[in-house]
């Protein structure tokens, strides 16, 4: 009877063994499905992401490292025409392209490009693709820069955001010399992109030194000016001191890239060193593209013309103070 009982027991306990390994299978094959079908999801939004960016790469090509162009004025029964084209040996195209699903905030892509033909002239665009519902959709292309006497863009794309500071020097209409800085960020959700502020610098040499400052967010307006005799804007908040407005502007930028971006105060000598930028940021992340324009002149036609070359990435210091 002991001998039968325990028969009847290993039995059991045999059983139950055999129960655990079918379950135990059950469950490494589950996990394994599980695995194969989130490597198959990756490989997709993988594959997506890489058909994307050769459509784009397609459709703009790769600038190259060094750009040349024109600005033709050609002047028929008093009337002038420009136009504003590469040269027939460069190539336009994206400086900088970032898919920003796989930072895990937006569903999108971003693609800095150079074009001569979408902007009515040369000029520096951002076009943002967000996803919806498994349907592309393009936000407003923004125009990020164009060609002036001597000008510099740097753009840092993060994971939900871009942030673009652009400095500029050109001739106003009198014939001072005129240096604006703008410091704009740009709020990628999903549906949308949107300015959430801009922050602009404008110095003017003339018989004295002419200094206007904006800080405009969604909710507040800050102006800081100097070597006016009067200065009034509606609505605005008036800075006293330039440390003061540039204390302002920093807390702005540094809650989207820290301490990465900068701006001290500037005077006519410092201009284009006045805004401090980390340039040492991934390089999948950040663009920097600097133009210069010449002097016109006339050619051999009677046409008036401007040479124009832009640089990407250019490791010479683009930012020397012009005479």
């Amino acid at each position: 009877m002991k001998k039968i009982k325990k028969r009847y027991i290993e039995r059991r306990m045999g059983l139950a063994g055999l129960a655990v390994i079918m379950v135990l299978s059950m469950c490494s094959c589950g996990s394994k499905e599980t695995v194969v079908v989130e490597k198959q999801k990756v490989k997709q939004e993988k594959t997506k992401a890489e058909t994307k960016k050769e459509y784009l790469e397609k459709t703009y090509g790769i600038a190259d490292s060094v750009t040349y162009g024109k600005r033709i004025g050609h002047t028929e029964a008093d009337r002038t025409v420009y136009d504003e084209k590469f040269t027939e040996d460069s190539h336009g195209g994206i400086v900088l392209y970032k898919n920003l699903t796989s930072e895990g905030e937006t569903e999108g892509e971003v693609c800095i490009y150079l074009s001569d033909s979408e902007f009515n002239g040369i000029a520096l665009g951002e076009r943002y693709i967000y996803n919806m519902g498994g349907v592309e959709i393009d936000t407003e292309v923004n125009i990020l820069a164009s060609p002036k006497t001597k000008n510099s863009c740097y753009v840092r794309v993060g994971s939900n955001y871009f942030i673009c500071v652009e400095q500029e020097e050109e001739k106003d209409a009198v014939g001072n010399l005129t240096y604006t800085e703008n410091v704009t960020a740009h709020k990628l959700a999903r549906r949308n992109s949107k300015v959430i502020y801009t922050i602009s610098r404008k110095l003017t040499f003339g018989t004295s030194l002419l200094k206007e400052y904006k800080i405009q967010t969604e909710s507040d307006y800050t102006i800081y000016a100097e070597g006016y005799t009067s200065y009034t804007v509606d609505g605005a908040q008036f800075v006293s001191t330039e440390q003061e407005f540039c204390d302002k502007a920093n807390t702005l930028i540094s809650d989207m890239t820290g301490d990465d971006i900068r701006i001290a105060e500037a005077s006519w000598d410092n201009r284009w060193n006045s805004v401090s930028i980390d340039e040492s940021q991934n390089k999948d992340d950040v663009v920097k593209v600097s133009m210069s324009s010449s002097e016109p002149y006339i050619d051999e036609t009677g046409d008036e013309i401007k040479d124009i070359v832009i640089r990407v990435n250019d490791d010479e210091n683009a930012e020397e103070s012009a005479e």
